[in-house]
């Protein structure tokens, strides 16, 4: 008996001069005032990469992907007006170190995809579709969200990977964005240096004190509780991403502060990774 021959049809082709380069596809719509943003990218082996469509007699043709790694997919919505994210499952970042590009493309309207051969070409298109749907403030959020989640060591923990082996090359930076992350990075610096502070004092006090936190400590640590949460609240409006201030505002016992000065720094250290990625060429 002949095996059947299969039917090969190519989708999209990258070819090996665009080893090593990150491309990808973005999609944005909005509905009944909620923007949805997604977007995905994977990494071009050296002997470039394609999606083909696979039919055998009979069957439903199927998609294959070859020579893509480091495959990433970010999405997440948006209801316009509000300033955060809606908690949907919508709104997650996932990573595959192989090709699996193509499963997220699922309830994805084709209409909207745009692809992108280049992380310039993704963002650019990122902007610009945020614009089209009247929500172009929303970029910097999408921009600081995703990078930071790739970046926040966190992330790569939980799957057991190192993140200085795989984050960086899966960071999405823009030149256009290098004096808005310069003042991100001195805001949280703030942020960190009173946190620290507020973290020494809690050492100098007795046990009973600390038990009772603030209550009784006096109006120069009143002051730091204060000042932390306008801090607090900028960080929030600019969308500082992965930094969770406090998990209730009267609970500001030593060990969350320092469970909080520890994602505090880690957020720095991405946000400084982005912008060293971000400066652009001499």
């Amino acid at each position: 008996m002949v095996a059947p021959v299969a039917q090969i049809d190519i989708v999209r082709e990258w070819p090996a001069d665009l080893a090593g380069q990150r491309v990808g596809w973005v999609a944005v719509w909005k509905k009944d005032g909620v923007v949805f943003v997604r977007f995905a990218s994977a990494k071009v082996g050296a002997q470039g990469a394609r999606r083909i469509t696979v039919t055998y007699p009979g069957n439903e043709p199927f998609d294959q992907w070859d020579g893509l790694t480091d495959a990433v997919h970010y999405q997440t919505a948006w209801k316009l007006g509000e300033p955060f994210e809606i908690h949907l499952p919508q709104n997650f970042v996932d990573v595959s170190l192989n090709s699996q590009l193509i499963k997220y493309f699922s309830n994805t309207p084709d209409d909207k995809i745009v692809w992108g051969n280049s992380p310039a070409e993704l963002l650019a298109t990122l902007r610009e579709q945020l614009a089209l749907c009247g929500a172009p403030e929303l970029f910097d959020r999408i921009y600081y969200n995703y990078n930071a989640l790739i970046a926040h060591p966190h992330f790569w923990d939980a799957r057991g990977l190192d993140s200085h082996q795989h984050a960086i090359s899966m960071l999405l930076t823009d030149p256009l964005n290098h004096s808005a992350t310069r003042e991100q990075i001195k805001l949280i610096t703030s942020i960190d240096t009173w946190i620290s502070k507020m973290i020494e004092r809690a050492k100098s006090v007795d046990e009973a004190a600390r038990l009772g936190w603030f209550e009784d400590s006096g109006y120069k640590t009143r002051r730091n509780k204060q000042v932390l949460e306008e801090l607090a609240d900028q960080a929030l409006q600019t969308q500082i991403p992965l930094l969770v201030i406090y998990d209730r505002p009267d609970e500001y016992r030593q060990q969350l502060l320092e469970r909080i000065l520890d994602n505090v720094r880690a957020a720095l250290d991405t946000m400084c990774k982005i912008y060293s990625l971000e400066e652009p060429a001499s």
